[in-house]
C-alpha cells in the first residue's frame, strides 16, 4: 500500500507542475516532432482502454446461417404460418441436382411431415374441408388414428386444406429439392407408404406439355413420380404443404379438348385430335386426356395410353360394332376396338348425339365425351298393354297372365320384365341368364336386353327366326309359343319337347 500511495503523491506533483508551466508552444510545421527514446511510466490512457480482441467468423455450408444459440442452420426467406397443421422446416435456394442444368428452386418452406387425420379434422369443423372417405383402407375419423397421417386424399381435398392452414401445395421442382437431402432438412416420410399431391398438372415433352392429371411423390422412394387425376382418391395419397413469400409460377395450361359432338363415320375423336381411319388409329391417355394419332397397324401406343380404332358404330362397318374392351377385371379403363356381333362386355361405344346400329341409340351423361348405345326403350308389354312414360317395367305377379306397369322395383315373387320381343331391344337378345348357384330370387325368369351367352335360360320371341341355337347344347329351337309365367301374348323359344 505503500508504493502505491507513494506512486500518486509523485504524479500529483507532475500535474501540479505542468499547470505552473502554463501551456506548451506547438512546434513549427516544419519542425518535426522531437521523438522520445527514453523509457518512461505508461500513460493514463492505455491503463482504461481494454486492448483490442481478435473477431470469430463462423463459416456455414452454403444454404446455412449462423444462428446464436443454434450453430449452422438451413435458411430460407420469410416466415411462415403457423398454428396450422405441421411445423414448417426451410429448404435453401438451388438446384434439383448438382449438374449444372439442374433446374434452380427458389428457397422456400415445407411441413415437416404430412398432415395428420387430426389436422384434417379440423379444416373439416373450420368448413374449409370437405369429407374424406370412410370406406375401409381409408384412416380418416377412425378411432386411434388421429394422429396418423391422413389418407383417401384427392388433389382438391389437399389443395383446400393447405389453403385453410395459410399454405399451398409444392411443385415439382420443389419435391425434388427436398427429397434429394430431407434428412438434413429434418423433413419426415418422404419414401414411406404415403405419395403427396403436387399443385400443378404433370408437365412432360413424352405428352407434349401439360395434360389433365396432377402428380403425386413420394411413394415408397423420396423421388417417386407418378400421375392420377384429381378426383381420385386412394388410400395411398396424402398430403404435405409447402409455403414462400412469393408463390412459383404455374406451368403452361392443358392442351383444349376437342368439342364433344364430332361425329363422322371414319373419323376418331382421340381426345385433343381427330385421327382418319384410313391412315391411323388413336392413342388416347387415359390420364392426362391427350390423344395422338400412329399410323395403322402398328401398335405404337405407351403405357398409358390404350389403342382405339372406333368411337362410334360408323366407323366399323362390316356389321361389326365399336366395342369396349377391358385389359383387366377390375374396372380399369378400356380400349374401343371393332368387334363382329353385338359387344360382349357392354354396350356398344358411342359419341354423344352419334349414330349407332338400327334400334339402339347413344346414351350419354351430360359433358360426357362419350357414351354406350342402348335399346330405344319402348317399355314393356304387360299383358293387356304396354308401359310407357316413367313407367316402362311390367310387373307380373305369380300365377297371372296380366301384370302392371311401374317405375321402380318389382315386389317379391314378381316377375320383372323389361321387355318382352327382340323388338324391344332393337333386334338385340330378349331373355334372362341362370346364375348357378344363385338363390330363387335371382334365377325368378326375369326378361331383360342381354347379349347372347352360354348361360341363356330364356328367349323371347315373336316368330321362330328369332330363336337362335339353344345357347348351352346347341340344339335347334323347335317353336315360339307362349308359356305359363309370362303376360299374355308374350312368347319365347321351346328347345324341348316337355317345355310347359
Amino acid at each position: 500500500m505503500t508504493q502505491v500511495h507513494s506512486r500518486g503523491w509523485l504524479m500529483s506533483l507532475g500535474w501540479l507542475a505542468l499547470a505552473a508551466c502554463g501551456t506548451a508552444s506547438a512546434p513549427d510545421a516544419g519542425t518535426p516532432a522531437p521523438t522520445s527514446t527514453a523509457s518512461g511510466p505508461t500513460p493514463m490512457a492505455s491503463l482504461d482502454v481494454p486492448a483490442p480482441q481478435p473477431t470469430t467468423t463462423v463459416s456455414c455450408p452454403a444454404g446455412q446461417e449462423h444462428q446464436p444459440g443454434k450453430g449452422c442452420v438451413y435458411a430460407a426467406e420469410g416466415t411462415p404460418p403457423t398454428g396450422k397443421g405441421a411445423t414448417m422446416r426451410p429448404v435453401p435456394r438451388g438446384r434439383t441436382a448438382d449438374e449444372p442444368e439442374g433446374t434452380l428452386v427458389q428457397s422456400f418452406w415445407i411441413d415437416e411431415r404430412g398432415a395428420t387425420a387430426a389436422d384434417y379434422q379440423a379444416c373439416v369443423k373450420a368448413g374449409a374441408c370437405a369429407k374424406l372417405e370412410t370406406i375401409e383402407g381409408c384412416d380418416w375419423k377412425v378411432a386411434g388414428k388421429e394422429g396418423e397421417a391422413v389418407n383417401c386424399v384427392s388433389w382438391h381435398h389437399a389443395k383446400a386444406y393447405c389453403a385453410w392452414a395459410g399454405k399451398r401445395l409444392p411443385t415439382d421442382a420443389e419435391w425434388d429439392r427436398a427429397a434429394a437431402k430431407h434428412e438434413d432438412y429434418g423433413i419426415t416420410g418422404l419414401g414411406g407408404q404415403l405419395a403427396s399431391w403436387i399443385g400443378h398438372r404433370y408437365c412432360s415433352e413424352a405428352i407434349g406439355g401439360c395434360g389433365r392429371a396432377y402428380p403425386v411423390r413420394g411413394h415408397d422412394k423420396p423421388a417417386a413420380r407418378d400421375r392420377y387425376r384429381p378426383e381420385h382418391a386412394y388410400t395411398w395419397f396424402g398430403v404435405r404443404c409447402a409455403w414462400s413469400e412469393t408463390a412459383p409460377p404455374a406451368p403452361g395450361e392443358p392442351v383444349p379438348l376437342l368439342p364433344l359432338r364430332i361425329s363422322t363415320p371414319g373419323q376418331i375423336l382421340c381426345n385433343t385430335t381427330l385421327c382418319d381411319l384410313s391412315t391411323s388409329v388413336c392413342c388416347h391417355n387415359t390420364k392426362d386426356g391427350l390423344g395422338r394419332c400412329v399410323p395403322k397397324g402398328k401398335r405404337m401406343c405407351r403405357s398409358p395410353e390404350l389403342h382405339t380404332e372406333c368411337d362410334e358404330h360408323a366407323d366399323c362397318g362390316g356389321g361389326k360394332n365399336c366395342c369396349p374392351y377391358w385389359g383387366c377385371s377390375w374396372g380399369c379403363d378400356e380400349e374401343r376396338v371393332c368387334i363382329d356381333g353385338p359387344c360382349e362386355q357392354g354396350g356398344e361405344i358411342c359419341l354423344p348425339g352419334g349414330q349407332c346400329r338400327p334400334g339402339f341409340k347413344c346414351g350419354a351423361e351430360p359433358g360426357a365425351r362419350r357414351g354406350r348405345c342402348g335399346w330405344d326403350d319402348r317399355g314393356a308389354w304387360c299383358g293387356t298393354k304396354r308401359c310407357s312414360g316413367d313407367e316402362r317395367i311390367c310387373c307380373l305377379p305369380e300365377g297371372k297372365s296380366v301384370g302392371y306397369c311401374t317405375k321402380g322395383d318389382c315386389k317379391p315373387k314378381e316377375r320383372t320384365l323389361h321387355c318382352a320381343s327382340p323388338r324391344d331391344c332393337g333386334g338385340a337378345t330378349c331373355g334372362a341368364n341362370v346364375v348357378m348357384g344363385a338363390p330363387p330370387e335371382v334365377n325368378d325368369g326375369s326378361l331383360g336386353c342381354i347379349g347372347v351367352s352360354h348361360m341363356l335360360s330364356i328367349v323371347a320371341c315373336d316368330t321362330l327366326q328369332d330363336c337362335p341355337r339353344h345357347p348351352p347344347t346347341g340344339t335347334e329351337p323347335k317353336a315360339c309359343r307362349h308359356t305359363k309365367g309370362l303376360p299374355r301374348g308374350v312368347k319365347e323359344c321351346i328347345y324341348f319337347d316337355d317345355a310347359p
